[in-house]
């Protein structure tokens, strides 16, 4: 993770932008950080894009949780 703000979290994906790949990697890596599983994740805008919105489904964590664990991870990288 590179940065945290009120505006969004910007993440670096080493994966390609071809065919989905780094979408799937963003999803893999928010997963992990979150301790959710990968399906609670979904890329709802942004698929061809470089800014992107997910949606986290709301019964894997709270949106303070959310918050916190990338918060942590900010601090860490």
């Amino acid at each position: 993770m590179t940065d945290i703000s009120a505006d969004g979290v910007g993440v670096q994906i080493a994966a390609p932008a071809r065919e989905g790949e780094a979408n799937e990697e963003l999803i893999h890596y928010l997963a992990d950080i979150l301790s959710i599983k990968k399906r609670s994740i979904s890329l709802d805008k942004g698929s061809k894009s470089r800014q992107k919105m997910v949606t986290i489904d709301s019964t894997e964590t709270s949106v303070d949780q959310v918050r916190e664990r990338l918060s942590r991870e900010a601090l860490y990288e």
